[in-house]
């Protein structure tokens, strides 16, 4: 991995996040200032080089916008910057996290993420903007107990 460290993405990372998420092909246009509260970022100098955000959908946790730039991969990133992001999701009480993939099942599947139908989503999470409109409907729906324990 990167000598580079994951931290709170800033209020001036707005931009910079949006132009590396287009770059990897995922939703943006619903972002916020407010969203960053909860986002991550690794930096290579100033540059970010990759990030993931959670989006507390009430008792919901959504992992969002997890991307790492393609130069910057098979470095460990990606797993390290998710491991921070669980462990953020169980500081504030989530017991599961879940997301929606187009192209990544196989990665979060081994990292012990499993599908589910969409119809088995959350309430609070099947209202959130990401999954009523902004991933198609042919995202993967997936969930991971973060405690060994799902909740119903």
């Amino acid at each position: 991995m990167s000598n580079s460290e994951i931290t709170p993405a800033r209020d001036d990372d707005l931009p910079a996040i949006i132009d590396l998420l287009k770059t990897c092909g995922l939703p943006y246009t619903d972002l916020t200032l407010a969203h960053l509260t909860e986002f991550r970022v690794v930096r290579d100098g100033e540059r970010l080089i990759a990030l993931g955000g959670l989006e507390f959908c009430r008792e919901a946790a959504l992992l969002r916008s997890f991307a790492v730039l393609p130069a910057f991969r098979e470095q460990g990133l990606a797993r390290h910057l998710l491991a921070v992001l669980e462990q953020h999701a169980l500081a504030t009480g989530h017991q599961n996290i879940y997301l929606l993939t187009n192209t990544a099942r196989s990665y979060f599947a081994r990292r012990g993420f499993w599908p589910l139908a969409r119809e088995q989503a959350p309430a609070a999470i099947a209202a959130c903007p990401e999954f009523r409109s902004l991933c198609p409907v042919s995202a993967v729906f997936m969930r991971k107990a973060l405690c060994g324990r799902v909740l119903s």
